[in-house]
């Protein structure tokens, strides 16, 4: 078993597999199977506010859509309210010319959600569905901590017509 990591803000830990390589970044943090057939991501979006169950949706649409709706073939298969409160998105996207199969659930904690991302090859999906899902139960989170990082950090700079402008808004947001 691995030991857990927990992020530099202390707003989550999780025990990524045996031998992924991590990788981390002031909001987030992610780990890479050593074949490169997976990966395990989670975010940390702290709203500043906490969010309806209506929101909480809007905001998961909204990143399906702004986010991974840029990939090519982009299908959405379900979206799955979790017993743990969370919802849970599936879907498949192609990056490079390899098909990934997609799991993104979403948790609200006080002002922040809690984003975590399997990316997985499609031909590899069923072999390690499962164990992701036990990564997945092993993510502990601390509200309070989340709290104290930035606004809404995951945002996409959009460019207006002939470069007149740039502007910054959060994936989450609906344009």
């Amino acid at each position: 078993s691995s030991t857990p990591y927990t992020h530099p803000t202390g707003a989550f830990e999780i025990t990524f597999p045996e031998g992924w390589e991590v990788s981390e970044y002031d909001n987030s943090a992610r780990a890479d199977s050593p074949d490169y057939v997976a990966s395990v991501q989670v975010y940390i979006e702290n709203a500043g506010i906490e969010l309806s169950t209506d929101e909480i949706t809007a905001y998961a649409n909204a990143i399906e859509s702004n986010f991974y709706g840029s990939y090519s073939n982009y299908t959405q298969s379900s979206v799955e309210p979790q017993e743990d409160g969370s919802i849970g998105i599936f879907k498949t996207v192609e990056s490079d010319g390899i098909t990934y199969e997609i799991a993104t659930y979403y948790w609200q904690h006080g002002t922040t959600l809690f984003i975590q991302d399997w990316w997985v090859t499609a031909d590899q999906y069923d072999a390690l569905s499962d164990g992701l899902v036990d990564v997945s139960n092993t993510m502990k989170w601390d509200g309070t901590a989340a709290a104290d990082t930035a606004l809404y950090p995951l945002q996409y700079t959009f460019t207006c017509p002939q470069n007149l402008c740039t502007f910054a808004a959060p994936y989450g947001w609906t344009y």
